[in-house]
């Protein structure tokens, strides 16, 4: 395995732990749960580099890491593959699943994704779903980001001609700068008919398994 590749697919395994427990990782916690064919001393030594070249962070609490948002971007950019949605979630998903009647989807988008789900039908009618969700993510206890993505998405309708312009009609990860809703959270969104359908969550979220959602509903409706 290359440099490259090695030190990506151990930031990899870290971000993946980390979508999974909202919790700082720490190297006892990968050698214990992935096989990197490596020593402990090894595996704290790699993440020492991560962290100085900036991929991971190590909170002040905590002795663990966390991925930074340029760790997100590589990872992003790096590891998220195609992925089969179960056949549970596809049927789920196709009751009632018609263009006429996505909010009816959305909610079951919401409810599978555990997440927030936003609807832009054009500039000035836009709806969404699964707002509480959100806020019982681990991320947003804080009743300041509660507040400021409260504002944001009373103002969604707002966002859209930018979300559409950024998404180009693919399927696409907004993170960061590209981010209207603010670098404290993350986005998956798509364009299905000059509809704009989106995942809000943390950054933590799993951005494969709510693209392959998307991509399905897409793929079933165009």
């Amino acid at each position: 395995m290359g440099k490259k590749s090695r030190k990506s697919a151990l930031l990899s395994a870290i971000i993946n732990e980390y979508i999974k427990t909202a919790k700082p990782v720490s190297s006892g916690i990968i050698v214990d749960n992935y096989d990197f064919d490596c020593s402990p001393a090894t595996i704290r030594n790699k993440m020492v580099i991560l962290e100085e070249e900036g991929y991971i962070e190590s909170p002040h609490t905590s002795a663990g890491r966390i991925p930074t948002q340029q760790g997100w971007q590589l990872y992003i950019a790096e590891y998220l593959e195609s992925e089969d949605v179960s056949s549970e979630e596809k049927t789920e998903l196709q009751k009632g699943l018609k263009l006429d009647n996505l909010k009816n989807t959305a909610k079951k988008l919401g409810n599978m994704s555990e997440l927030t789900v936003f609807i832009g039908f054009s500039e000035h009618d836009t709806y969404f779903t699964g707002l509480a969700n959100l806020f019982r993510q681990p991320e947003f206890q804080e009743i300041d980001l509660v507040q400021s993505i409260s504002q944001v998405v009373d103002h969604l309708e707002e966002m859209m001609p930018a979300i559409k312009k950024v998404l180009n009609s693919e399927t696409r990860v907004l993170i960061g700068d590209e981010n209207p809703f603010g670098a404290d959270s993350g986005v998956v969104a798509t364009e299905i008919n000059k509809v704009l359908v989106g995942i809000l969550g943390p950054v933590r979220m799993d951005y494969q398994k709510n693209m392959a959602r998307l991509n399905f509903i897409k793929e079933s409706l165009t």
